[in-house]
Formats: C-alpha cells, sequence, structure tokens
C-alpha cells in the first residue's frame, strides 16, 4: 500500500503544544478536587434549597472564567440569561444571609453558602 505523508508539520494544534498532557489532567483534576472539597465543607450547613442555586451559578462562573483565561465573547443574550441566573441566587439567599428570623433553617450559616458557591470556580 502506498502511504501518503503530509507535508510540513504532522502534529495538530492540540498536539503541538509545549505542555505535558499528562500535566494538563493533573491541573483538571486538582481543580476538580478542589471543587468537590468546597462542596462538601459548605454543604453541611447550606440549606438544600439554596445548595440547587448556588450550583445554577456554574454557568456564569464559567462564562466569566472564560472570558478572562480563553478570552471568549458572549452576546447581549447569553450575558442577560447568566445575570438573570445570578441575580435570582442573590435575590433568594441574600436575605436569609442579613435576616436573623428568615432563616431557611436553624443549621445555616453565610459562610456555608460562601464556601459552596466558591466549589463553583475551580469547576
Amino acid at each position: 500500500p502506498i502511504r501518503h505523508r503530509r507535508r510540513g508539520n504532522d502534529k495538530s494544534p492540540a498536539q503541538s503544544s509545549d505542555i505535558d498532557p499528562k500535566l494538563k489532567f493533573l491541573v483538571m483534576g486538582i481543580l476538580d478536587c478542589f471543587g468537590t472539597f468546597f462542596t462538601a465543607m459548605g454543604a453541611v450547613y447550606t440549606p438544600g434549597v439554596f445548595q440547587t442555586l448556588l450550583n445554577q451559578t456554574l454557568i456564569p462562573c464559567t462564562m466569566f472564567f472564560s472570558y478572562l483565561i480563553l478570552r471568549s465573547r458572549y452576546n447581549l443574550v447569553q450575558m442577560s440569561g447568566a445575570l438573570v441566573i445570578f441575580l435570582g441566587a442573590a435575590v433568594t439567599i441574600l436575605p436569609a444571609i442579613f435576616s436573623e428570623t428568615d432563616r431557611a433553617s436553624k443549621q445555616f450559616r453565610w459562610y456555608a453558602c460562601l464556601i459552596y458557591f466558591f466549589s463553583n470556580v475551580p469547576m
């Protein structure tokens, strides 16, 4: 059989990176580990209703960090949707943080909600 050889660089752009692929997977694994750790630490004193809302803020967080790191661009509709998600979570959770009588449960701690929210950052 005749084999055709490509001219120039035989590597695809993904393969031509100077960073070892194993190192990329190590970094992703460490970030996932931190995300899971923050979720486990914050979930203890964060009510289940708030956990669901805080999980939804992963979308705006992902958009923000992809803008910073990857220079991704979003249109107005996409940014509006992310803003609605973030504001919806804030409107629901902030009254419980600042009001002593309006708590979702007696086990609620404001710092636990913050830790649970920060689990979105490494993810």
